[in-house]
C-alpha cells in the first residue's frame, strides 16, 4: 500500500493522482502479478469516465476534480456513466441531478459536507471559530456548558442562548446576566436587541448577528485584578481568542484577512473571506481568489494550509 505526500490517503499502486487531494502520485515498482483495485461501485470522473472510489474528489487517473464541470460540450454522469450535453440539468438515463453535482449543493452536499457543530482553527492569527448547530447554548461555571468561564462571580448555569426562540435568558444566576451596558439584570430578551451582554458584571461578550447567526466572542474582563486573584485568569485570556457562531438558521460570517476578525458594519472596504451557513452544509468564498461557494467537506478539504478543522459529526 502507498500513501499521499500530501494528505496521507490511501493511494493503489496504480493510481496516477491521490483521489482525495489530486496530487500526483509517486511512482513505485509495480511487482508483475499486481492487478489495479477492481471497483464495483464508486464515482465515474465526469472527464474520462474512470470509476473511482466514491470518497474520492479527483481522478485517480486524469488528476481532475470529480465536482468540476467540464469545459466541453459533453460531461460523463459521475453515477452510471453516460454521456450526456454539458448543459443538462439531468442525467439522461439515471435522472442524476447534475446541477446540484457540480454546484455540490442538495443531496450530495448532505453527503459530503459537514451538517453539524465544527471548530475552525485560523493558525495564522491563532482564532478559533467554534460553528455551534443547537437549540440552545449555554454559558456558566460547570464543565458541562458549551461555553465556560471559570470564575467564582459566575454561577453553573448562568444564562442561556435559545436560537429556537431567538432569545437570550439569565438561569437564575447569583450576580445576574446584563445587556447593552444596562444596570437592570436581565431575565429574557430577543436576540435582535442584543449588541453585547455581560455576565456576573465581569465578562462582556460582543454580539454579532448575520441573518441567523448569532456571533458572540469574549471582549472584556472587566476585574482583571478580581481574576487574576482567582487563579483563572490565563484560561478566561485564552477564551478571548474563540469565536462562537450559533446557528440558528442560514447565514454568513465574513472574517477580515488581516488579523482574522469577524467583520461588523463599516468593515466592508476591508479583503475578507466568508463562511455561509446552509441548512445542506457550510461554504467558503474568497472572492480575491476566486473562490466561490466551496463546501467545506468532512475530510480533504482542500483550503488555505493555515485553516484547520475538526469536525464533530
Amino acid at each position: 500500500m502507498q500513501y499521499c505526500m500530501k494528505c496521507s490517503g490511501s493511494l493503489d499502486p496504480f493510481y496516477n493522482y491521490c483521489p482525495y487531494c489530486g496530487y500526483e502520485a509517486p511512482r513505485g515498482t509495480i511487482m508483475p502479478d499486481a492487478q489495479p483495485q477492481e471497483l464495483t461501485e464508486g464515482i465515474y470522473c465526469v472527464h474520462c469516465a474512470k470509476l473511482n472510489v466514491k470518497d474520492g474528489l479527483f481522478c485517480s487517473d486524469c488528476g481532475k476534480h470529480l465536482y468540476e464541470k467540464p469545459t466541453g460540450t459533453s460531461c460523463i454522469c459521475p453515477k452510471c456513466g453516460k454521456r450526456n450535453n454539458s448543459n443538462a440539468d439531468y442525467c439522461h438515463k439515471c435522472s442524476e441531478n447534475l446541477t446540484d453535482w457540480f454546484a455540490m449543493r442538495g443531496n450530495i452536499a448532505k453527503e459530503l459536507g459537514c451538517r453539524g457543530s465544527f471548530v475552525m482553527h485560523e493558525t495564522l492569527n491563532d482564532l478559533y471559530y467554534h460553528f455551534i448547530r443547537k437549540d440552545t447554548i449555554t454559558l456558566g461555571r460547570s464543565e458541562n456548558n458549551d461555553i465556560v468561564l471559570p470564575s467564582g462571580w459566575v454561577s453553573g448555569s448562568h444564562c442561556l442562548i435559545d436560537l429556537k426562540h431567538w432569545k437570550i435568558r439569565d438561569d437564575n444566576s447569583t450576580n445576574g446576566t446584563f445587556t447593552n451596558r444596562k444596570s437592570d439584570r436581565l431575565r429574557k430578551l430577543s436576540l435582535d436587541l442584543v449588541q453585547e451582554f455581560n455576565v456576573a458584571g465581569v465578562f462582556t461578550f460582543t454580539a454579532i448577528k448575520k441573518g441567523r447567526l448569532f456571533i458572540i466572542r469574549l471582549t472584556a474582563i472587566l476585574d482583571q485584578e478580581g481574576v487574576k486573584r482567582e487563579g483563572q485568569i490565563d484560561a478566561l485570556n485564552e477564551l478571548r481568542k474563540h469565536y462562537f457562531i450559533l446557528i440558528g438558521g442560514d447565514g454568513s460570517i465574513d472574517i477580515r484577512k488581516m488579523d482574522g476578525e469577524a467583520l461588523t458594519a463599516g468593515d466592508e472596504r476591508m479583503e475578507f473571506f466568508t463562511v455561509t451557513v446552509h441548512k445542506d452544509g457550510c461554504f467558503f468564498s474568497d472572492e480575491d481568489r476566486d473562490i466561490k461557494d466551496k463546501l467545506l467537506l468532512k475530510k480533504y478539504n482542500n483550503l488555505p494550509v493555515n485553516w484547520q478543522f475538526e469536525f464533530s459529526e
